[in-house]
């Protein structure tokens, strides 16, 4: 399996400022980095470069023949087909599956994620939630060998949240490399297998296994960072 190689990826935008700035790490298959730090530091466009969305200005992202996937964070569900519309026309038009058999595996996996009773609804009947999960649901049918979350829980309540997260924690056991910005520090504690921290012109300021960025950082904006996330309870995710 083809891991992801980020090598020395800079990005700088007409305004002279820096959207990734000597960007490096590596994933492999079956993991999930785990992508956190301020507002404005470069996630989003690292997310975006990533999945082949940004066209970078020099360095290096190795990943495979195959397209990746990324999921945004707002809604981007089709409002005029239902849900099992949004989640099978992929299928069906990028992967040539038939109908018939499109449906079924979407039917399938909103059923294990339940959305069973919401099949025939479109977007705007959906809350907020479930349309993350169809999102996400259309994103995993396409097999992905990589796949980009874009805060996907933000602005949910936790039940959502809970639902999604346990959505990506069945993602993560498949070969699927998963690229998460998050800030679900608890989630990224137990299950990222490397956590990332961002910081003003989209530099790495620290990386490592999620015990080491999270309760062994070196950087004191990092542990600013951790501290106001204990102090808020904004880390919960149950």
């Amino acid at each position: 399996m083809t891991p992801l190689v980020v090598r020395h990826v800079t990005k700088q935008w007409p305004n002279g400022k820096f959207g990734l700035r000597e960007v490096s790490f590596e994933s492999r298959p079956g993991t999930l980095t785990a992508v956190i730090g301020h507002s404005g530091a470069g996630k989003t466009s690292l997310a975006k470069a990533v999945s082949g969305i940004l066209d970078i200005d020099s360095g290096e992202i190795q990943r495979g023949p195959e397209q990746p996937v990324m999921v945004f964070q707002e809604d981007s569900l089709w409002p005029h087909m239902t849900l099992l519309e949004n989640v099978s026309c992929p299928l069906r038009i990028m992967k040539k599956v038939s109908q018939v058999e499109a449906e079924r595996r979407a039917i399938n996996l909103l059923e294990e994620w339940g959305l069973g009773r919401e099949l025939q609804n479109q977007p705007a009947q959906l809350s907020g939630g479930q349309r993350q999960r169809g999102a996400l649901a259309r994103a995993w049918l396409m097999e992905p060998k990589i796949l980009a979350l874009d805060e996907v829980t933000s602005g949910l309540d936790p039940e959502n949240t809970a639902a999604i997260l346990k959505s990506i924690l069945a993602l993560k056991k498949t070969e699927t490399i998963l690229l998460m910005i998050t800030h679900q520090l608890n989630f990224a504690r137990a299950i990222a297998d490397q956590v990332i921290f961002m910081a003003e012109g989209g530099r790495i300021i620290e990386k490592g296994t999620a015990k080491e960025v999270l309760e062994q950082h070196k950087d004191p904006q990092v542990a600013r960072f951790v501290a106001a996330f204990a102090f808020t309870g904004s880390q919960q995710c149950e």
